[in-house]
């Protein structure tokens, strides 16, 4: 009954909206547009990995692809010493013109990164970030669960039991920010998938869960604040059956730089405003801290734990 009500208050909710917004008008115009293109930056370092970076130009809407841009030039500094970067001719990107430049220097925790690029006729763009500190001391348990696939706040009662990762690490002394991944092994060594609500385009069951899609698979991202412990946990499916429990599991634990927080946070807002709700919120805008131009330069330090049984 309790659903009922909750599920009709919903339809009743949207279709005000839907009258007002039909009873009124607002024009946005859009600031900031130009017929110039902008230099493009990605580039996240991991602690004790070989470095690289993405770049592109990316082109205004107004340009239909009609200015000229000269060749970009990239120039990375770690602790104020330049970096030997060399292209990676063989890339092949799903976006038009991006490119790949590797070096087979590191970066430690505390490690400053510097990203400076050019092309005639675009205005320069630099970027800076900073390593972050290794993941703090922290102890792993595994739970099964029953897990709620209703709205926040509400309860379905249609329960479904899934594997609880919980991840407690000692209090900070200043905010904090992280993502988890769950690794699962068998015969294979792959990404699981977590547990998030079981349609594409609706919340996680758990109104605090945020995630994105990161490498081959998505991560939940969490903000710890100063002086508070960090309790973290992530669910995914329970597969008890004979052919699924030979699965045995670990976490890859990140710490992020601020700014890939920011940008990670981003990404997530941006995914949740989907259908009716777009028409209803104000424009997000993914994160970007490239000076002059678009993108993101942020840093990560990353902890595989050992594999734990299944239950």
């Amino acid at each position: 009954m309790n659903m009922m009500k909750h599920y009709i208050s919903r339809i009743v909710m949207t279709l005000a909206a839907v009258l007002c917004g039909i009873s009124c008008e607002y024009e946005f115009e859009p600031e900031g547009l130009s017929d110039k293109g902008m230099i493009y930056i990605y580039c996240v370092p991991s602690a004790g990995e070989p470095l690289e970076i993405l770049a592109a130009i990316a082109y205004p809407i107004k340009s239909k692809y009609d200015f000229e841009a000269g060749d970009l030039t990239l120039t990375m500094k770690v602790n104020g010493e330049d970096i030997s970067m060399k292209e990676d001719l063989s890339y092949v990107s799903d976006f038009i013109g991006e490119r790949r430049w590797t070096a087979d220097d590191v970066v430690k925790a505390g490690d400053v990164v510097e990203v400076y690029a050019s092309a005639e006729g675009l205005e320069p763009v630099y970027s800076r970030t900073v390593v972050p500190d290794p993941v703090p001391h922290h102890v792993v348990s595994l739970s099964i669960e029953s897990m709620d696939r209703s709205y926040p706040g509400t309860s379905s009662q249609k329960l479904t039991e899934g594997l609880c990762f919980t991840v407690m690490t000692d209090p900070h002394e200043k905010d904090c920010y992280y993502g988890i991944q769950v690794v699962r092994r068998s015969e294979s060594v792959e990404l699981d998938d977590i547990y998030i609500w079981e349609s594409d385009d609706m919340l996680s069951s758990r109104e605090n869960d945020r995630w994105l899609k990161y490498g081959s698979g998505y991560m939940q991202i969490y903000e710890v604040p100063a002086g508070k412990k960090g309790l973290m946990q992530i669910y995914v499916k329970h597969y008890d059956d004979t052919q699924w429990s030979e699965y045995d599991y670990s976490l890859m634990i990140y710490r992020f730089s601020e700014p890939f927080w920011h940008y990670a946070n981003s990404v997530y807002q941006q995914w949740w405003r989907f259908g009716i709700l777009m028409a209803f919120s104000h424009p997000s805008y993914q994160y970007t801290n490239i000076e002059g131009g678009v993108g993101l330069l942020g840093a990560v330090n990353v902890v595989q734990t050992e594999y734990m049984d299944n239950l």
